[in-house]
């Protein structure tokens, strides 16, 4: 609102109604001026005809207090003149006449003194209904605009609780799928070790059955295929190398105990297939040794 005019003499119509004259003086500032974002209903054009209509009832005040003391300053002079005409009035007959015309034109003057004082009065009066008037309004849109900011409050309060909401249950879902995978790892671990233990004893099953089935087929042709004595190849002996050959098999056959070594590095060859086929078939360990250093 840009302007409020605030004229006193309407105050002055005996047909003088308070809501038409403040609708009067606001609607045209609130009807043509166009409505922004920051438009508060016509508080702030309230405010202000509040404020002008205190301002103009403090003079109007100012005024009728200086009219009063104007008045009250010449009523004693009026009243004497009128105690001295009613004094004269009563000593003599014939100045009742003048008294009673003097009064009927002080009485004249009276009437329109009062009347002076009686106008700002009125204005006052009506100046005051307008302004409770507007102060309800101002009330009413306060309250309304209280009742909107609990609103906006509580629809924050709600939708923040909403979002908390939300952010738990994502939170509760990422920890539900995170369990989830760290099952399915595990899963995953176990089976690829089941399956490594058993491709594992598969191949032992398997190289069981095979070593198994040689076994089967030597007792069944009854042909054991011995492996062979790691030997050194022979090498080209001196007639001195010879000599000594020859006196340590003297020597041996003086002391037999010494051909166990041999027959020990024989049953130390063998390996553990040839000794269950001997064990097998029923042929010892040592016979199977003599038979192995004969071949």
């Amino acid at each position: 609102m840009s302007s409020v005019t605030v004229d006193t003499n309407d105050f002055s119509d005996p047909h003088f109604d308070p809501k038409r004259w403040i609708n009067s003086v606001l609607k045209p500032t609130t009807s043509d001026a166009p409505k922004d974002q920051d438009d508060d209903g016509g508080a702030k054009d309230t405010t202000i005809l509040v404020t002008k209509l205190q301002i103009a009832s403090e003079a109007t005040s100012r005024q009728f207090d200086q009219l009063s003391s104007t008045v009250i300053k010449s009523m004693p002079r009026i009243l004497y003149d009128l105690k001295g005409i009613s004094d004269d009035a009563k000593s003599t007959h014939q100045g009742v006449q003048a008294v009673k015309k003097n009064l009927g034109l002080l009485e004249g003057d009276t009437e329109a003194a009062l009347e002076k004082l009686r106008r700002p009065h009125i204005a006052k009066t009506r100046m005051e209904e307008c302004r409770m008037l507007l102060l309800e309004k101002s009330d009413h849109l306060n309250k309304m605009k209280e009742e909107q900011e609990k609103k906006r409050q509580a629809a924050e309060a709600e939708a923040a609780a909403a979002a908390k909401l939300l952010e738990e249950e994502h939170r509760q879902q990422s920890f539900l799928a995170e369990q989830e995978e760290e099952k399915a790892r595990e899963d995953q671990e176990r089976k690829r070790k089941e399956r490594e233990e058993l491709e594992a004893a598969e191949k032992q099953k398997q190289t069981e059955e095979e070593e198994q089935k040689e076994i089967d087929e030597a007792l069944e042709y009854g042909h054991v295929q011995l492996p062979p004595l790691r030997q050194p190849p022979p090498k080209q002996r001196t007639l001195q190398q010879l000599q000594n050959t020859a006196t340590a098999t003297a020597a041996s056959s003086e002391h037999p105990d010494d051909n166990n070594s041999y027959l020990q590095q024989i049953s130390d060859s063998m390996t553990p297939q040839v000794s269950n086929v001997f064990k097998r078939i029923g042929v010892p360990v040592s016979f199977a040794t003599r038979l192995m250093e004969s071949a």
